[in-house]
This record gives C-alpha cells, sequence and structure tokens, in this order.
C-alpha cells in the first residue's frame, strides 16, 4: 500500500472548541512510494441523530420498528490540494503536510453523548484515487457551548411552584380532615455547577395528616426524538442530588423548610437541537403518616456555563399553582460581558466540567 500514515493534528490538543472560534490544524500523509491522485479533500460536519428500537410486544415473527431522526448543523468541504475535475497529482514518496482550517458556525448545540442518540463533530479527510477506492481518515472534535444567564431574561425571575393535597372525611364522617398546601420557591432558575440552589418550602398544614418525609431531587432529563417513521419522544430520567428528610416527629403544624441544593459537575442544557433535549428540574416529593400516595411538585431549572450577576437579579416574582388531589407515585465566577476570540483557547470555565458525560 501507497499510504503508510495519515494523521491529523489540531492547534487545540484537547480538540476542543466552542461555537464561533476557528479550528486549525495540519494534516501529515506518509507514502511508501510515489503515488498519482486526483486530489486531497477535507470535510468539516455536525451533525445530531437518534434511534431506538420498539419491540412489537410478544410476537417474536413480527420485524421491530425502528425510530430514527437526524440533524445537520453544518458542513463544509474543500480541498487540500488538486479538485474532482482536475488533472491527475503525482505525490512523491515521503511525508508531506497540508494546513487546515474552519470557522464554526456561531450557534452550535454543545457535543453530546446518549444511550439513544448523539451529537457529534468529525473532520474526515479524503484521498482521491483515480481508478482505485478512495482513502478515508476521520477523527472527532468537541463543542462545549457558552450558555450566558445574563442573556436570558427568564431565568432571572423567582418562580414559585405549589400542590394542595385535599384529604377526605375522618373515620367519624363528621368532618373533614381538612388540607395541606405546600410552595416550593426560587429567587432564580439560572444556575451553573458548583452554585448552591437556594430551595424554600413554606408549607402550611390545616389537616389532621402527619408528614412522614419530603424527598428532594435535583433530576436530569434527555428527551430524544425520532422523524421516522413518525414523531416519537424516547425519555430518561436521572437523579443527579438527592436529600431526603425524616420528620419522625409527626411535623404537623406550618412551616418553612430551606433547603439547598449543591449542583455536582453537571453537562450545561442543551440548546440548538431540534431532535434531543436536555433539561433539569427539581422534583419535591412528600409522603404522609398513614396514608397512600403522596404529593409532588416539580420546578424547572436551566443549567449554563456563565453565571447569573448580582446586577442581573430582583425582578418580581412569578408562581402557578398545581392542585393535588389524587394521590401520586413516589418517585470561579466569570464576567458575562466577554468577547469570544475566534482564535482563542477553549474559555476557563471548561475545567469545571471534567465529567462532562450524559
Amino acid at each position: 500500500m501507497s499510504l503508510r500514515n495519515c494523521d491529523i493534528v489540531f492547534n487545540n490538543q484537547d480538540k476542543t472548541y466552542y461555537p464561533g472560534q476557528t479550528v486549525k490544524g495540519i494534516v501529515n500523509f506518509s507514502f511508501n512510494f510515489p503515488k498519482e491522485i486526483r486530489g486531497i479533500s477535507i470535510k468539516f460536519e455536525g451533525e445530531a441523530t437518534t434511534k431506538w428500537t420498539k419491540r412489537n410486544g410478544g410476537n417474536r415473527r413480527r420485524r421491530p420498528r425502528y425510530f430514527t431522526a437526524t440533524e445537520e448543523f453544518f458542513k463544509f468541504q474543500y480541498y487540500l490540494l488538486g479538485s474532482q475535475t482536475g488533472d491527475r497529482i503525482e505525490i512523491p514518496a515521503g511525508t508531506h503536510s497540508y494546513s487546515f482550517s474552519c470557522v464554526l458556525p456561531s450557534t452550535l448545540p454543545a457535543s453530546f453523548e446518549g444511550k439513544f442518540g448523539h451529537i457529534r463533530y468529525t473532520v474526515k479527510i479524503t484521498l482521491d484515487i483515480p481508478w482505485e477506492s478512495n482513502q478515508e481518515n476521520e477523527t472527532a472534535f468537541i463543542i462545549i457551548s457558552t450558555i450566558d444567564l445574563n442573556l436570558n431574561p427568564q431565568v432571572k425571575t423567582p418562580i414559585d411552584v405549589s400542590f394542595r393535597k385535599n384529604f377526605g372525611s375522618t373515620c367519624l364522617g363528621c368532618c373533614e380532615a381538612g388540607s395541606i398546601t405546600m410552595i416550593g420557591s426560587l429567587p432564580y432558575t439560572g444556575y451553573v455547577s458548583g452554585q448552591e440552589i437556594p430551595l424554600s418550602l413554606e408549607i402550611d398544614n390545616n389537616s389532621d395528616v402527619e408528614f412522614e418525609s419530603i424527598h428532594v431531587e435535583l433530576k436530569k432529563k434527555i428527551l430524544f426524538h425520532s422523524q421516522r417513521p413518525s414523531r416519537r419522544t424516547k425519555k430518561l430520567v436521572e437523579t443527579v442530588w438527592e436529600l431526603i428528610i425524616q420528620l419522625n416527629d409527626g411535623f404537623m403544624n406550618s412551616n418553612t423548610i430551606c433547603t439547598p441544593i449543591a449542583i455536582p459537575a453537571l453537562p450545561p442544557s442543551l440548546e440548538h437541537c431540534s431532535i434531543i433535549d436536555l433539561d433539569y428540574e427539581i422534583k419535591v416529593y412528600v409522603n404522609f403518616k398513614g396514608i397512600r400516595g403522596g404529593a409532588y411538585i416539580k420546578i424547572p431549572i436551566i443549567i449554563g456555563t456563565i453565571p447569573l450577576t448580582s446586577s442581573q437579579l430582583g425582578a418580581t416574582a412569578i408562581g402557578f399553582m398545581v392542585n393535588s388531589t389524587e394521590s401520586s407515585a413516589p418517585p470561579e465566577t466569570l464576567n458575562s460581558d466577554i468577547t469570544l476570540d475566534p482564535d482563542a483557547p477553549p474559555p476557563p470555565y471548561c475545567s469545571l466540567y471534567p465529567n462532562m458525560r450524559t
């Protein structure tokens, strides 16, 4: 074989970039003896794909259904040497190097690897050889998104989420057992890894029912969407932080509980992708003594990469009520005013997320 080696070397050793940057590097070819080619092309590509299988019940004779989707974010291709329609070129034996560059679009979703889908960015080198099969070499690079929470007005506003649990008559049937209301409050809904979420739970117990425990969970939700053969969604939910508050004394009175939630190293919420969603929420589930089934609230939040500054906070609170009348099953700070240099290395906050596996 004439081609001994093809090596793609990026200007960034970690192969990590953010949207708007310029990906640069060198392709090194080593030939054992002269080789006649038509050209050498390079292709940069970013796309998302989803795929999963649905079995048709217990009927093994029926083929499983495959649900898939593809979304292309960008594709850029050109010739490092020669052209598709040009004259043939003879490459001498030895090592030859060719530099490459590609300016990334300013809006790209972060790289992602999941059970039923992924978002990947690749560079493919193709040796266009006349009368022979082309030889290809492909490698991946990583995109880390910049999510500046200061640019999202929705995350700067306080939020209240409530449930109201009504109980039936007492065993004698002479009076109502009353109701319990709980309000979960956040001063804002945008956070970054390493911060604490100051969750406040306001409980108003107007009943004879005692509390048993309160479960507080930070959940990561991933939704994979298909396009073929129809629009379907595959959902994965993972608990990334939890706290169980045991209320052994019965806890019947009204009270306010402040529960800080320490955010671990997490990938930020996913943007600019229509077939994969990555979101977060806080779920608070309440168990009652002697009563089957409890009640819960869910508070959606956004995990970003640049935290809210103090000047961005202090808006008017919003809220909404979720009436729960039926049983439920249990279940380093950076300045936001930055300019991205296309040739700069990845921003320093990337080091905060060494375990960005999803």
